[in-house]
């Protein structure tokens, strides 16, 4: 499945969950940069009926990418990977008068399929791992601060953001710092994001900056820019 293929069934599934979802959260969007993109979509259940009071969650996560490398391990010098993800996990959050934190653990699935095969890149083929996730996110205030981070054993990957910023109205605008990577590489985005809301239940979210990327096994370094676009629908 390619990945503008994908966006659209993204789309399609939010309107699905805008349609029928009651007391849930779905989001979808696309990240990308110079030597990859990836899409994304997933969405939240409050098990208790109501997203906005402490109490279980469910959560789930689809996700697919297409990208590629440099690399001497290989006739050709290059590798063009595509990726797809399945996470679904359990967790709790607790709901304050200033802000909001989760935790979630669960089980999460990824395959990398390499063209050409380049052995020896340890991120390749199928791998299920455990995996866990938490969230912090201020609520209530013209100064917005967030922080994820989540981690799972398979190939050892790992995602964190940081983000601060300021309400001028309805748009939030302010910096955020990403951390991401698994076994083959590490990366470090710099960057803005602005939040606005397209009504009282959509969420939209932008976010550009400058992206570097270092791998292992005599893979080449990746610097340039990056772009990310996210949907959010509560209902």
């Amino acid at each position: 499945m390619k990945l503008t293929q994908f966006s659209i069934v993204a789309l399609f599934l939010l309107i699905i969950g805008q349609a029928n979802a009651a007391d849930t959260a779905v989001f979808t969007g696309v990240s990308a940069a110079n030597n990859s993109t990836f899409g994304y979509i997933g969405g939240v259940k409050a098990m208790n009926g109501d997203l906005s009071k402490s109490g279980l969650l469910l959560r789930g996560m689809l996700s697919y990418g297409e990208y590629d490398y440099g690399t001497t391990a290989v006739v050709g010098g290059n590798v063009d990977g595509r990726a797809f993800g399945g996470e679904l996990g359990v967790g709790y959050q607790w709901v304050n008068p200033g802000n909001r934190v989760s935790l979630y653990g669960g089980v999460d699935y990824q395959d990398h399929n390499l063209s050409p095969n380049d052995t020896s890149n340890e991120v390749n083929g199928s791998k299920t791992g455990a995996a866990i996730q938490a969230e912090y996110e201020t609520l209530g205030s013209p100064l917005y601060g967030s922080l994820i981070g989540k981690y799972s054993t398979a190939f050892d990957a790992y995602w964190a953001r940081g983000r601060v910023g300021y309400a001028f109205g309805s748009i939030t605008v302010g910096p955020e710092v990403i951390l991401g990577g698994n076994k083959e590489y590490d990366e470090a985005r710099y960057g803005l994001f602005l939040n606005t809301p397209i009504s009282k239940s959509l969420i939209l979210s932008f976010s550009a900056g400058y992206r570097n990327a270092e791998g292992d096994n005599a893979r080449n370094d990746q610097t340039g820019g990056y772009g990310a676009v996210n949907i959010t629908a509560s209902f």
